[in-house]
């Protein structure tokens, strides 16, 4: 008996359904994906029409929000840590500047106290932060 043998095909595998479903899935993942924003202080500076823009020296940001927290670089701290950790942040570099930021509605017994423990922590460059 002779058996001829079968006819082989070049097979092409066509790549476009692929491609599509990878794009789809690229475009779903996208529009579904959840972006974390950097957490930011919600404060209400007041305005002023004489400030400077500072150039990009060695600074922190001390805050105060409505609510009376305290924060060192959007990181809350209680009050009793403030002075400590201001001292130790001027050793760190003696040309240190404070940037203060307190909301509109702060208490002021509160802004006098930071900026009294700004100055007992014997930082010298105060600048207070406001919006145009």
């Amino acid at each position: 008996m002779d058996y001829k043998s079968p006819v082989q095909q070049n097979a092409i595998l066509n790549m476009t359904p692929l491609i599509d479903i990878v794009f789809l899935l690229l475009v779903f993942f996208m529009l579904t994906a959840h972006f974390v924003e950097p957490k930011q202080l919600e404060i209400q500076l007041p305005t002023s029409s004489t400030g400077d823009d500072i150039s990009e020296l060695k600074t922190v940001l001390v805050s105060i929000d409505q609510n009376g927290i305290y924060y060192i670089d959007r990181e809350a701290v209680h009050e009793n840590v403030i002075e400590a950790r201001l001292k130790s942040l001027h050793q760190q570099s003696p040309d240190l500047i404070v940037q203060f930021q307190a909301d509109q509605q702060s208490r002021y017994d509160k802004i006098i106290y930071v900026i009294d423990i700004i100055r007992r922590a014997g930082i010298n460059n105060l600048e207070l932060m406001t919006e145009e």
